[in-house]
């Protein structure tokens, strides 16, 4: 193993590192830290996206079973219950299929769909934090730009 010995600073030394030379303010330096804030973003985002994803299944379940619900809504069943109240009821076939497919599958899909957004509405407030970090990264670039 090697190890690096240092000497006592000089007085050479000492004047040399208070004269440190004056920050440039380039565009260079300017585009290298916007790279760098780029890059530090996409992380974030990724992170949280990593995050919202681990505990969003049974919500996102749960939209999936609602759309699924609402566009199929079991015709044949609800056919046959309409019918079946037109019949007994004496109303009109339309209204009783109407009412059948309603309440046996309108209502509960927007059940399901309503239960499922707002679950992952609130799962979503993680991705709150890239957004805020965004636009604080965004105000410190036009800072940055009004001063050169």
């Amino acid at each position: 193993m090697i190890t690096q010995q240092r000497s006592a600073p000089t007085d050479g030394d000492r004047a040399s590192s208070k004269q440190k030379p004056p920050r440039q303010r380039g565009i260079g330096a300017l585009l290298h830290d916007a790279i760098a804030l780029i890059e530090l973003q996409g992380k974030l985002f990724v992170h949280d996206l990593h995050q919202l994803k681990s505990g969003s299944g049974p919500a996102l379940l749960m939209l999936a079973l609602g759309v699924i619900l609402a566009f199929a809504t079991v015709p044949v069943l609800l056919l046959g219950l309409g019918w079946m109240l037109a019949s007994l009821a004496d109303w009109p076939v339309w209204l009783a299929t109407v009412t059948v497919a309603a309440v046996g599958g309108v209502v509960p899909a927007l059940g399901l769909l309503i239960i499922g957004w707002k679950t992952l509405l609130r799962k979503s407030s993680v991705v709150t934090r890239s957004t805020t970090e965004l636009k604080c990264n965004t105000d410190w670039l036009k800072r940055r730009l009004k001063s050169m």
